[in-house]
C-alpha cells in the first residue's frame, strides 16, 4: 500500500525522521512530452522516501486530474508581467512555509523565477531541468541562465546534445550539468493487441493503404510542413498511401497546417487525428514513423516508436541523432529538407524487410533508455543533494 495516498498516514524511517520534500515547478500541465515524462516518473519514486509536490506557474493544464490520481498535491501560482512582484513573492513564501528540501523546475518559464525564489525562500537544493535546446534565446535569456546557474546546484540535460548547448551557446560550467536521458516504459506496448484492419477503418484508412505517420503537437519546431511537402512526393510513387498527423496545437497553426494540405493537393490524402490517448493502439497501423523536427532534447515520441518496432525517418539534430544510428535503427536525414526525408521514406516503404529489421533493432536499441534508469538516477540526484547540504538527514 502507498502510505502516501493514506490520508493522515504517517511514515517513519530509521535513522530519518521525515521524508525529502521535493517540490517540481513546471509552467503547466498542458498535454505535452515533459508532461508525459514526469507523470510516468513521478509515481516510481520510492514514496516512503520522496514526499513529492506539484507547483505550476502558468496554468494547471489537462494533465493535472491523472498526477492528482496519482497522489501528488498540484498547486498553481501564476507567474506573469499583471501582479509579478505580488505573486513571486507568494511563490517565495510557498516555498519557505513548505519547507521544501529540494525545487526541481521544468521548462523556461518556471526555471527562471523558480530558481530565483528558491534561493530567496533558502531552499536547500535547487536542480533546473532542461528538456530542450533552447537555440530562441536571447543574449539577456543566457545571461540569466549564467547567472542562475551560480546556485543551482545541478542541471539536469536530457541528452548529450542539451549539454553542449548549455556549455558551447549559453557558457554554463560543465562540471554543473548532469545528463539524464529520457526514459520509456519497456512493457507499454506488451498488452496491446489491435485488429489492424479495424483500426484503419477507424480513420478512413483502406485495408491495402499504406501509413505514414507522425505524432506530435502541431508547433513549428516539429516540422509538419516539411512532413507534408515531403507526402506530396511521396505521392508520386505511392499513391495508396495515407499520411496520418496525431496531435493538436493552436487552432492558427492547426489551419495553417491544414491549407498547406490544399496547395499541394493532398487534403484527400492526409488524416488530422488530433490528440489521441490510444497511441499504442494507433502505431501497429504505421509503416513508416516520420520525424521532422527542427531542433529537439530528446524526443519521447522516437522512444515509444522504437518499442513499438516500428522504421524511423528522422532529422539529424542534437538529441535525435543520440536515439537513431543512421541505417540501423532508422535514416536521418538533414533538416528542413521534405526532399531528402521523401526519399528515404519511398525507400522503406518498398522495402518491408528493411522496415522489420530496423524496427527490432530499434526495440533492442530502446532498451538502453528505461524509465527505471531515469528513476534511479533522479534518486540518486536527490539523495547525493540532501547529503551534501547536510541538513540533518
Amino acid at each position: 500500500m502507498d502510505l502516501r495516498k493514506v490520508p493522515g498516514a504517517k511514515i517513519e524511517f530509521p535513522g530519518r525522521c521525515k521524508r525529502i520534500r521535493v517540490l517540481q515547478v513546471i509552467c503547466h500541465l498542458n498535454i505535452g512530452g515533459v508532461q508525459r515524462q514526469l507523470l510516468k516518473l513521478l509515481p516510481r519514486l520510492n514514496s516512503q522516501k520522496y514526499d513529492v509536490s506539484i507547483l505550476c506557474v502558468r496554468n494547471l493544464g489537462e494533465l493535472m486530474p491523472l498526477f492528482v490520481k496519482e497522489g501528488f498535491p498540484v498547486h498553481l501560482i501564476v507567474i506573469k508581467r499583471v501582479h509579478l512582484l505580488r505573486n513571486f513573492f507568494k511563490l517565495v513564501k510557498f516555498m519557505r512555509e513548505g519547507r521544501f528540501d529540494i525545487v526541481h523546475t521544468h521548462m523556461y518559464d518556471a526555471n527562471t523565477p523558480a530558481r530565483v525564489a528558491a534561493k530567496l525562500a533558502g531552499v536547500p537544493g535547487i536542480l533546473a531541468h532542461e528538456h530542450n535546446i533552447e537555440n530562441w534565446k536571447g543574449k539577456r535569456q543566457k545571461i540569466m541562465d549564467r547567472f542562475l546557474a551560480n546556485f543551482t546546484d545541478k542541471i539536469i540535460a536530457v541528452s548529450q546534445g542539451v549539454k553542449n548547448f548549455l556549455i558551447e551557446e549559453e557558457g554554463i560550467p560543465e562540471k554543473k550539468i548532469e545528463v539524464v536521458y529520457n526514459g520509456v516504459d519497456l512493457g507499454e506496448f506488451d498488452d496491446v493487441r489491435v485488429d489492424i484492419e479495424d483500426k484503419k477503418k477507424e480513420f478512413g484508412i483502406a485495408p491495402q493503404e499504406k501509413v505514414v505517420g507522425m505524432v506530435s503537437r502541431i508547433v513549428p519546431q516539429k516540422g509538419h510542413k516539411y512532413f507534408l511537402q515531403a507526402a506530396a512526393e511521396i505521392l508520386k510513387v505511392f499513391p495508396d498511401t495515407k499520411f496520418l498527423i496525431v496531435g493538436g496545437g493552436k487552432r492558427a497553426l492547426e489551419e495553417e497546417i491544414k491549407r498547406l494540405t490544399k496547395e499541394l493537393g493532398i487534403e484527400k490524402q492526409v488524416i488530422f487525428a488530433g490528440y489521441r490517448e490510444d497511441i499504442p493502439e494507433i502505431l501497429p497501423l504505421l509503416d513508416v514513423f516520420a520525424f521532422p523536427s527542427e531542433r529537439e532534447g530528446f524526443p519521447n515520441a522516437l522512444l515509444e516508436v522504437m518499442v513499438a518496432e516500428k522504421s524511423i525517418v528522422a532529422t539529424d539534430i542534437p538529441g535525435v541523432n543520440e536515439i537513431i544510428i543512421e541505417g540501423e535503427n532508422g535514416f536521418l536525414v538533414p533538416p528542413k529538407d521534405s526532399k531528402a526525408l521523401a526519399d528515404r521514406i519511398i525507400t522503406l516503404l518498398k522495402d518491408t524487410k528493411l522496415r522489420r529489421r530496423m524496427g527490432k533493432r530499434g526495440r533492442e536499441r530502446v532498451r538502453d533508455f528505461s524509465m527505471e534508469e531515469v528513476k534511479e538516477k533522479i534518486e540518486a540526484l536527490y539523495d547525493g543533494l540532501v547529503q551534501s547540504k547536510q541538513t540533518g538527514y
